[in-house]
């Protein structure tokens, strides 16, 4: 089963995602800075890149351009029974 669980705003034509537990042990600010080092891991032919714990080791976050820029963008849930499986974040083609 699929449902929609809300949308997700982008400003940066950019998105994260990121286990909220480990921002504030590898992040001691998210100013302008971080923020443009995040969004450069998206310069490639791949358009994402992943950003490394402090120690160098993979697995922090995963980094992707938004498809089609800023905007609001609907975000789904599939279920097997009453346990989420996969997540989707639609970026409409007109």
């Amino acid at each position: 089963m699929k449902k929609q669980i809300g949308v997700v705003g982008v400003d940066s034509g950019t998105l994260i995602v990121l286990d909220p537990c480990y921002m504030e042990e590898n992040f001691e600010t998210w100013d302008e800075g971080l923020c443009d080092k995040v969004i450069a891991l998206t310069d490639n032919e791949k358009q994402a890149g992943q950003f490394n714990f402090k120690k160098g080791h993979a697995g922090l976050a995963v980094v992707f351009n938004s498809g089609m820029g800023d905007g609001l963008y609907p975000v789904y849930a599939h279920y097997s029974g009453s346990t989420i499986t996969k997540i989707e974040i639609v970026f409409p083609q007109d």
